[in-house]
């Protein structure tokens, strides 16, 4: 099976237009707009289904429901246990090969209209030799297979103040240089705002967060795939590095924006901290659905990625197809200014004067780490939208960067703008 995003070659090589209008009467309206799409978007889906290609747009089968019994095959009476695949209610055995369910179709896709692009599973070279015949004047068929992880931990030889801040347990407020005890003694503390995290998960029982409502989905190995379909369920997080991340930003004792309505899709796996731009456009599909409800078309709202590629293509990988999934994630970004959300990056932890992609590219805030790092700052962004809701996402930007406090001036190191504060 060969999987590919197809993304318009307009979406990749054009920008889309601006998403915030202004009235007759000067008033600004941020509705977000459902419309960002290019013209020949819908020709990727149409395409595929005249191909036989099963969609997986609407909702798929329903989860299995914990504590009752997998159904398996019978054979001289006895249950068999089957393997991934060959019945949608079996589970894999721990460190068993994950294979895509298939059938007699020609393969599967899911058709994501808010990012403008189509996630296509083919089951024969036959299918993609017929899907690209059709759409490739138009698509790019961007393959998946680079991933994408979260940003490792700083080595221990490395400097830089990281027993110091928040990191340590004696230390349990933001310092008032941050200026959090500030904004939060005005009541400024993220009403209002929508904060998107694609991380690992959330633990919705953890105390920053027991209290809080989380809109949480869990976006499955195969998100695009009828058979194995991305669900909403209570907030898990099998490795604590979401948790780490809802928790800083909007934990409801110690985050930097903790009334923020928290919306936390799990991306990445926890055994192998590592996710594809498939699983990543799927989240950032359903962050954007969420956001342009009716009820939520005019709210302002922030997310945050503490992910990103390798800086170097992988062993395997060719420079093209690394350059296409990168180019391919720009324009989620995009998407997002041009909904009006503040995608905030981290830059990742591959050493001093490096910065990863997605976070290089103009349309991020990109965010290094000391003792506060991606979230850390979302949480500011946060703030400030929640105290100025009229600002677009790239005025919020330009005053989070114009803010920042200038560190001192490093012969080995770069400062960029300095550290995030909200004033």
């Amino acid at each position: 099976m060969k999987s590919f995003l197809l993304v318009p070659k307009e979406s990749i090589e054009t920008q889309a237009r601006p998403g915030v209008r202004g009235t007759a009467q000067g008033e600004r309206v941020l509705v977000r707009s459902t419309a960002l799409r290019f013209s020949g978007a819908q020709k990727a889906p149409d395409a595929l289904t005249a191909l036989g290609l099963r969609s997986a747009t609407l909702p798929g089968m329903k989860p299995a429901i914990s504590g009752q019994e997998p159904k398996g095959r019978r054979r001289g009476g006895k249950k068999v246990a089957g393997t991934r695949g060959a019945d949608s209610s079996t589970v894999p055995m721990p460190g068993a090969a994950v294979t895509e369910q298939t059938g007699s179709e020609a393969g599967s896709y899911r058709f994501m209209p808010l990012i403008g692009a189509t996630m296509a599973h083919f089951y024969s070279v036959d299918a993609e030799n017929a899907a690209r015949g059709e759409l490739a004047e138009d698509f790019e068929f961007i393959p998946d297979v680079v991933p994408l992880s979260f940003p490792g931990p700083v080595s221990a030889g490395q400097t830089g103040p990281r027993n110091r801040g928040m990191s340590s347990l004696a230390q349990r407020e933001w310092p008032d240089e941050s200026g959090v005890p500030l904004a939060h003694a005005q009541g400024i503390r993220g009403a209002g705002v929508m904060l998107g995290i694609l991380d690992t998960g959330v633990d919705a029982d953890h105390p920053e967060h027991a209290s809080k409502t989380i809109q949480f989905r869990y976006v499955s190995l195969f998100p695009n795939s009828p058979h194995n379909p991305a669900r909403d369920v209570r907030g898990f997080d099998p490795d604590g590095h979401g948790t780490h991340v809802c928790g800083i930003a909007a934990g409801v004792h110690h985050g930097v924006a903790p009334e923020v309505d928290l919306y936390a899709a799990s991306v990445i796996e926890s055994e192998t901290i590592r996710t594809s731009l498939g699983r990543v456009a799927a989240g950032m599909e359903w962050l954007l659905h969420q956001f342009s409800a009716p009820e939520n078309a005019s709210r302002p709202a922030v997310v945050n990625l503490s992910l990103g590629f390798p800086l170097q293509p992988p062993p395997g990988i060719s420079e093209a197809d690394y350059l296409l999934n990168q180019r391919a994630l720009q324009t989620m970004l995009r998407r997002l200014l041009d909904s009006n959300v503040l995608p905030v990056v981290a830059a990742g932890n591959s050493g001093p004067n490096t910065v990863g992609y997605p976070a290089a590219f103009p349309e991020a805030l990109a965010v290094g780490a000391v003792d506060m790092a991606a979230p850390y700052v979302a949480g500011i962004a946060a703030l400030y939208r929640c105290r100025a809701p009229d600002l677009t996402a790239l005025e919020v930007r330009d005053l989070i960067l114009a803010n920042a406090i200038k560190l001192p001036r490093s012969g080995g190191h770069r400062t960029g703008k300095g550290l995030a504060v909200f004033r």
